[in-house]
């Protein structure tokens, strides 16, 4: 998929198409629980290194499917902003 380059400041919601901001809504949920999970497992607090492995493994599923979203009348598509 011909994915657009990403705004600096991640996607403005105002302008986003509805079929686009549930998607983005859970790529930043999973790619919040991947950092959550990394950071525990890193600090020792707790969590297996695994957890954040599959976290990161389900940002695929969201990420893929933005990319199959036109930006407007555009080639190209939305793509995961790594935005929280």
């Amino acid at each position: 998929h011909p994915m657009a380059d990403i705004p600096a400041a991640g996607y403005d919601p105002n302008l986003v198409d509805p079929a686009a901001k549930p998607i983005l809504q859970e790529f930043k949920l999973q790619y919040g629980t991947m950092l959550d999970a990394m950071t525990q497992s890193w600090s020792g607090v707790g969590g297996p290194i695994g957890a954040a492995i599959t976290a990161m493994r389900l940002l695929a599923i969201p990420a893929k499917q933005l990319m199959t979203i036109a930006i407007g009348t555009s080639s190209e598509t939305y793509g995961p902003d790594f935005k929280l």
